[in-house]
Order: C-alpha cells, then structure tokens, then sequence
C-alpha cells in the first residue's frame, strides 16, 4: 500500500490525495484505473507526482 498526502505549510497532514493497494495481478489506486504494473516504485511516484501535481 502506498499514499500521498497533503501537508500544509508547517509540514501537518491535511489529508490523503492518492493512495494504491498492490496485488500480484493489478495495483488498484484512487486516481488511475490502468497503472503499468512493470513501473518501478519511481516511476508510479513520478505518475502520481504529476497527477496530484494537475489536480491541485
């Protein structure tokens, strides 16, 4: 399992932005139905980077 959270400006957690549960047949996340699971651990950080990044 993997989060992201949002943080305010003193480093206090506000709350979840994304989150990924893996399993050996697919990852199921909160903001993307079709993560490559041959991604390393850094490049599906980079995607969801991005993304939170967009969605903020």
């Amino acid at each position: 399992m993997q989060g992201s959270l949002a943080m305010d400006e003193k480093g206090n957690p506000l709350g979840a932005l994304a989150q990924n549960l893996a399993t050996s047949e697919k990852i199921y996340s909160t903001y993307d139905s079709n993560i490559d699971t041959d991604l390393t651990h850094l490049e599906e950080l980079i995607q969801r980077t991005k993304y939170t990044t967009r969605k903020l």
